[in-house]
């Protein structure tokens, strides 16, 4: 499809063999209003890729979010390039427990443990750069394979980010690149504004990996 092209015709095609058991709205889900009273036992998400963006989405729901019970599915938690979304989740210190990982796809799941917060657990939340660092080595030692190698990968952006270029190099030169990854990396350095932040991590990855 064209950038701004309606998908919409195609969801209700793709999903017709079960859409007696769907209700599907078409909205900006920041003006999602959603009835309290109907509690949520599995909430997917597959949009919001910052910490900004997930704040929204969850201040639509939280409410009628179960402890101990629903389950929190995060379609971009494993998008490298997105990893505010990842690290705002890993600051949930004991509110989420880690569930799956599918390795084949970027989907991470998580059982809500605890009410969340969302002024005080994650808009007011102030995290130092040694916190930080701590979030990012907690985040990369719960998962396994590929899914680990693409936290690595996170990680050597966020590093670049914030000015850390040669501890960023040497994230990098640790992450086991497959062909989703390499193609990911190629897309990514090709954006201009995703340029401007990363350049000399990009370089790095034309310079060094992809020569290995």
């Amino acid at each position: 499809l064209k950038k701004g092209a309606d998908f919409y015709p195609h969801f209700l095609e793709y999903t017709r063999d079960c859409c007696q058991y769907i209700r599907s709205q078409k909205i900006d889900f920041t003006k999602i209003k959603w009835d309290v009273s109907k509690k949520i036992e599995i909430l997917f998400f597959d949009g919001p890729k910052d910490k900004d963006l997930l704040c929204q989405c969850l201040t639509i729901f939280n409410e009628s979010l179960l402890p101990g019970k629903t389950i929190l599915v995060f379609q971009d938690y494993q998008h490298p390039i997105s990893y505010d979304l990842a690290i705002a989740l890993e600051s949930l210190e004991g509110k989420l427990e880690l569930l799956h990982s599918i390795e084949a796809g970027g989907t991470v799941s998580f059982l809500l443990k605890d009410v969340i917060n969302i002024q005080v657990d994650l808009l007011e939340k102030e995290i130092s750069s040694s916190q930080m660092i701590l979030l990012w080595e907690s985040l990369i030692s719960r998962h396994t394979g590929m899914v680990k190698n693409r936290m690595k990968a996170a990680y050597a952006l966020y590093l670049c980010m914030t000015g850390n270029v040669e501890h960023a190099k040497t994230v990098l030169n640790e992450v086991a690149f497959d062909r989703r990854l390499h193609a990911g990396w190629q897309n990514w350095q090709d954006i201009s504004r995703l340029n401007k932040i990363y350049g000399p991590i990009f370089d790095h990855y034309n310079k060094t990996i992809i020569k290995h």
